[in-house]
C-alpha cells in the first residue's frame, strides 16, 4: 500500500509541475484592442470645446476560425486591410478567409484596419 501511495504522489506531482499550456487545446486565437474612429469625415463633432477622455479600446478577437469584433456583427464588415510599420497597404480584402490566412502568416508587426459601414477599427497584430 506505502508503494501504490508513493506511486501516486510522484504521479501527481510530475502533473502539477507541467505546465497549464500542456493540456490547452490547440487553438490559437488572439485579442487586439482596437480604436474605433468614425468613417466619414463629413460627421459634425458633438463638442468641439474641451478635452475628453479618449474612449476604450474595442475588442477584436481573431483566430483561425474567424474574426469577432465587440459590438459589431460580422455581415457589417465591409473591408479588411493591413499596413506595414512605414504606413504601406499590404493587403486590401473583403474577404474574412483571406485576410486572416495572411495575418497568420506574416512575421513581422503589422497595423489591421476593418471598415464596417460608419467606423474603422484599427490595432497592431504581433506575431
Amino acid at each position: 500500500m506505502k508503494r501504490f501511495l508513493s506511486i501516486f504522489i510522484l504521479f501527481a506531482s510530475i502533473l502539477m509541475a507541467l505546465p497549464a499550456t500542456t493540456f490547452a487545446d490547440n487553438n490559437s486565437s488572439k485579442t487586439i484592442p482596437m480604436k474605433k474612429e468614425k468613417r466619414r469625415e463629413h460627421e459634425p463633432i458633438l463638442d468641439p470645446v474641451g478635452r475628453r477622455t479618449p474612449p476604450a479600446p474595442t475588442v477584436c478577437t481573431i483566430s483561425h476560425e474567424g474574426i469577432m469584433v465587440a459590438g459589431i456583427d460580422n455581415s457589417q464588415i465591409d473591408l479588411y486591410e493591413a499596413y506595414d510599420a512605414d504606413g504601406i497597404c499590404i493587403l486590401s480584402s473583403p474577404s474574412e478567409a483571406d485576410f486572416i490566412s495572411f495575418i497568420y502568416s506574416v512575421t513581422e508587426e503589422i497595423e489591421l484596419r476593418i471598415y464596417s459601414e460608419s467606423y474603422v477599427f484599427s490595432g497592431w497584430w504581433n506575431p
